[in-house]
């Protein structure tokens, strides 16, 4: 099996050329051997100026696209689309909906939802210091181990029914979330 690129970046595979280079920049800039004396900065810088130098490229990246298992992204897709139709249902408004993230109002309660095939600590690093409200990861894949601060913020693991972090800041949150918690 092939290495994945897009882990490595902590990207989806849907990722922006923007943001494949944002991220190259933001992993360079933790990892690099001269600001990062770790043992294995070399190595992961290494693996790093790959994944860029094949997914920065349009022809090398989408070679590299049609190596990869479908399998994987389709089961992920299938479980992000049916959690993301469970979210309409409730009773909540929609502030604003893209492909990878919601916002949902309700009263003053305001919950920014991050919806990703896989979460490791650094993307929800990423989404939390950018979300706005309360911040909830739904993730079909999780890798702990996860720091998650209480009250602010959960990470709910859609294939095992599992919450990470805190508890929620009011039932009423607890209560959008409810069809997770199995």
């Amino acid at each position: 099996m092939t290495e994945d690129l897009y882990r490595i970046l902590n990207l989806n595979p849907t990722a922006t050329s923007d943001e494949i280079h944002h991220a190259y920049r933001s992993l360079a800039m933790r990892y690099h051997p001269d600001r990062n004396a770790s043992a294995g900065a070399v190595s992961l810088m290494a693996a790093i100026n790959r994944a860029y130098e094949i997914l920065k490229e349009p022809s090398r990246r989408a070679a590299y696209d049609r190596t990869q298992t479908p399998r994987e992204s389709c089961i992920d897709e299938a479980v992000i689309d049916a959690a993301r139709v469970m979210l309409f249902k409730r009773s909540w408004n929609v502030v604003q909906d893209n492909r990878e993230d919601l916002i949902l109002r309700n009263g003053s309660r305001c919950a920014h939802i991050s919806l990703t095939g896989q979460l490791n600590s650094t993307a929800f690093d990423r989404f939390h210091h950018r979300s706005v409200g309360f911040c909830a990861v739904l993730a079909v894949r999780v890798e702990p181990p996860l720091t998650v601060p209480p009250r602010s913020a959960v990470v709910l693991d859609l294939m095992r029914s599992r919450i990470y972090g805190g508890d929620f800041p009011d039932s009423a949150y607890k209560e959008l979330f409810k069809p997770f918690l199995a």
